[in-house]
């Protein structure tokens, strides 16, 4: 009888918490896919906006360099390049490279968004 009465509990408990969680869940405002979009393009946006593009030293394309940390010299640096001599057009794909100390790393053909994805996953490294 025990195993009846724990039962019966169960159920009242569990309609009682449904009606809560249904009125929690109709709370709840549902991004559309243009939404989400939207938001991830502004936020790509604002990221890559932190790059100031100039005419790359050797004059063949552009270069905009964006310094993790406060040291040039212990920092990490990303170097954004683009043009006739590098792996991306400088228009809408680039070649980053990725420096630390007398390393660099370099990724070539990125997009606006996949540059701005590298920024974000890395402007909080901290050496």
């Amino acid at each position: 009888m025990n195993y009846l009465y724990t039962i019966v509990e169960l159920k009242f408990y569990f309609m009682t918490n449904m009606k809560t969680l249904q009125t929690k869940l109709s709370d709840i405002k549902l991004k559309s896919v243009e939404e989400v979009h939207e938001e991830y393009k502004k936020k790509v946006n604002s990221t890559f906006d932190l790059l100031k593009f100039d005419t790359h030293p050797m004059g063949l394309g552009v270069r905009a360099t964006y310094l993790i940390g406060d040291n040039k010299d212990k920092g990490l640096e990303i170097s954004v390049v683009g043009g006739d001599a590098f792996y991306g057009d400088g228009e809408r794909t680039f070649e980053v490279g990725i420096c630390l100390g007398g390393s660099v790393v370099v990724a070539g053909w990125k997009t606006k968004e996949e540059v701005a994805e590298i920024i974000d996953m890395l402007k909080d490294f901290d050496h």
